[in-house]
């Protein structure tokens, strides 16, 4: 799973804030939190010993601070424990826990149209986000491996009627990359159904990817078409990579059922982590209080090259299974200062 670098709280962020604090400005901060735990188990066909990990997968506390009299201005910070665990087998202790700040920008909105975000943003390509407590599925599908989930940058949203327009401009997303990263996306909702067309371009790669969502008789249907084009690549290296991803959930009262189905086919470009493959994912959640949840998930994974490790051999297959135990905690505190 590909990670954002986490960069230093931004200074635009210290500045707008020490300043309100200040000039003694009425703030309010409004926290949530998430906090989660997961234990997976992976094995493959060809060996009856598996792979074990336990660990706190989410231990998030999100706070938006803006001024209680109507400013253009508003913060929002996203900071704690992350641990991105797919069905690679990424599952502490077999990853490193990432602690910091996750996400943080500064957002300014000077028209009921119009709004500018500066800082470490939240990537808007995709249909799951960085925390899973977000998602209906513990583990992260292998379709988000090709971008980070937050990335530092400054972006623009235009906004007129059930349509959004976004362009925007980012950073290195990793200490080894270089360069910026030129983004654009159309967003469209229209009652029970949404799509938006995100395109990504910079010196390696242009990025095209489609996301649509809709409900159908209690069903809540989605789809993923992420496509990649490199450039100046040798000839022993594809220069394309294709992932599509669709998902399937039904929320009963207090509980829910989702299916997530992915097929990739990346030739050797090593973007997905596969050269082909499809993989299925069930998941069954359940509310123990209106705060703490329970979920158990299953996963098989089939490639057509050696992709995961089993033992002190590759092997093309693997299965597994997750339990997370976890608590959305909603809105913990409002504080005016």
């Amino acid at each position: 799973m590909k990670k954002g670098f986490n960069f230093p709280i931004f200074i635009g962020i210290n500045f707008w804030c020490g300043n309100l604090l200040a000039e003694q400005t009425p703030v309010e901060v409004q926290w949530q939190g998430d906090v989660s735990s997961s234990v997976q188990f992976l094995a493959h066909s060809r060996s009856n010993i598996g792979e074990l990990g336990i660990g706190v997968q989410d231990a998030i506390m999100h706070a938006e601070i803006k001024n209680t009299k109507s400013s253009p201005l508003k913060a929002t910070l996203g900071f704690g424990v992350l641990e991105y665990i797919n069905y690679e087998g990424t599952l502490a202790p077999f990853s490193p826990i990432d602690i910091g700040l996750h996400y943080g920008w500064v957002e300014y909105q000077p028209s009921s149209r119009w709004q500018w975000q500066m800082g470490q943003l939240q990537n808007r390509a995709g249909l799951e986000k960085g925390v899973s407590t977000k998602n209906s599925h513990i583990q992260f599908g292998g379709i988000n491996n090709s971008r980070s989930f937050y990335y530092p940058g400054l972006r623009s949203v235009y906004s007129t009627g059930p349509m959004q327009v976004y362009a925007e401009i980012s950073g290195p997303e990793t200490p080894n990359d270089t360069g910026a990263t030129f983004g654009s996306q159309l967003d469209y909702g229209s009652g029970k159904m949404a799509f938006n067309l995100t395109h990504y371009l910079d010196e390696e790669r242009t990025n095209y990817n489609l996301n649509w969502t809709q409900t159908i008789f209690g069903f809540n249907l989605g789809g993923v078409l992420d496509y990649i084009q490199l450039s100046d690549t040798p000839a022993w290296r594809n220069d394309e990579a294709l992932a599509i991803a669709g998902y399937l959930k039904y929320q009963f009262q207090k509980q829910y059922i989702a299916l997530r189905g992915e097929y990739f086919d990346a030739g050797n470009t090593g973007i997905y982590g596969y050269e082909k493959a499809g993989v299925i994912t069930a998941t069954y959640g359940f509310n123990i209080t209106p705060q703490a949840f329970a979920r158990f998930e299953g996963i098989y994974a089939k490639s057509s090259n050696n992709v995961f490790r089993d033992g002190n051999i590759s092997v093309d297959d693997q299965y597994g299974v997750a339990i997370q135990i976890g608590m959305r905690l909603g809105k913990l505190l409002n504080t005016n200062k």
